[in-house]
């Protein structure tokens, strides 16, 4: 069911077509409030990664570069988090996507927050 509700594709009219919308108040359905914002780093730029735990032990965020696959970039329990990779593409502009959930006793939690977006240079 999470990686229905994953999917690029998903929206909640799906959902509710496959039964996979819970009735309210059932399971933790909060996401964090997630914020990326360019900045200058060490030799390139990077990405820092503000979020609310709300009581959650951390947060388990995931990253969407130049139109690839989502891929796994950390689990964090300190604030903020630093994407510092550096572009795909050396002296290229890189679009990023980053989305997050959160993360308690090594498991998911919750819906993945809404995908925050920024472009990286050089």
């Amino acid at each position: 069911m999470r990686r229905i509700k994953a999917s690029p594709f998903y929206t909640e009219a799906i959902g509710q077509d496959l039964g996979v919308i819970g009735a309210p108040g059932v399971g933790d359905t909060s996401v964090p409030d997630l914020s990326a914002t360019a900045e200058r780093g060490d030799g390139c730029q990077r990405v820092r990664l503000s979020y609310t735990k709300h009581g959650h032990e951390g947060v388990h965020i995931e990253c969407h570069r130049n139109e690839g696959d989502w891929a796994f970039l950390a689990i964090n329990v300190t604030k903020p988090h630093l994407d510092e990779q550096p572009p795909l593409v050396a002296n290229t502009p890189e679009h990023r996507e980053y989305r997050a959930c959160y993360w308690d006793k090594g498991e998911l939690v919750g819906e993945f927050s809404p995908v925050q977006r920024v472009t990286v240079g050089t």
